[in-house]
C-alpha cells in the first residue's frame, strides 16, 4: 500500500513539475521623483538594465523633451537612479525609457531656486564659477564627469587625470 501511494505522489509531482508556470514581468514604476534646488532626483524599480535607460525632461509648458547625459543615469539594487542637474526653478515633466524599453512618466515635479543672496554672490552680475545665476551651466562651461573608475584616465583641456585637470 505504501508503494502504491508513493507511486501516485511521485506521478503527481512529476506531472505538475512539467506544467508551464505563468510568470509575470513586474512593471517599472517611479519609487522616488522629487525636485530640489535646480535639480531633480529619480529612482525607478524593476529595470535590470537601468544603465541603458534614457531619461528626458521638459518644462511643463514646453513641447520638446531634453535627454540627460548617460553619465547621470546609473543602476541601483532595485532598478535605476538618475539626477537631472543644472535646471532652472519651475515645474517639469519626466519621461524614462527603461533599459527594457518600457516608458514611465511623471508630471508636475517642482524644482526650487537656490538662494544666491549670500556674501559669496555679493556684487556679481553673472553666476559664480561655471554656473549662471539661475543654476544652469554657462554656455562656455566644460562639464567633466568623474567617478572612482575614471579619475585617473578622464581627459579635459589636454590633461589626463583629475589632479592634472584641476
Amino acid at each position: 500500500m505504501k508503494k502504491f501511494f508513493s507511486g501516485i505522489i511521485t506521478s503527481v509531482i512529476l506531472a505538475t513539475s512539467v506544467l508551464p508556470t505563468p510568470s509575470f514581468a513586474a512593471n517599472s514604476a517611479f519609487t522616488k521623483a522629487y525636485g530640489w534646488y535646480e535639480a531633480i532626483h529619480l529612482e525607478w524599480s524593476n529595470d535590470a538594465n537601468a544603465s541603458a535607460a534614457s531619461v528626458e525632461y521638459k518644462a511643463d509648458d514646453a513641447a520638446d523633451y531634453v535627454k540627460i547625459d548617460s553619465e547621470l543615469v546609473r543602476t541601483s539594487a532595485n532598478g535605476g537612479v538618475a539626477d537631472i542637474v543644472g535646471i532652472t526653478s519651475g515645474v517639469y515633466d519626466i519621461k524614462v525609457t527603461t533599459g527594457e524599453g518600457e516608458v514611465i512618466e511623471k508630471q508636475d515635479v517642482s524644482v526650487a531656486a537656490k538662494d544666491r543672496s549670500g556674501y559669496g554672490f555679493y556684487g556679481l552680475n553673472g553666476g559664480l564659477g561655471g554656473y549662471n545665476k539661475d543654476g544652469t551651466p554657462k554656455s562656455d562651461a566644460t562639464i567633466v564627469y568623474v567617478d572612482n573608475s575614471n579619475k585617473n584616465t578622464v581627459t579635459a583641456f589636454g590633461q589626463t587625470g583629475i589632479v592634472k585637470i584641476l
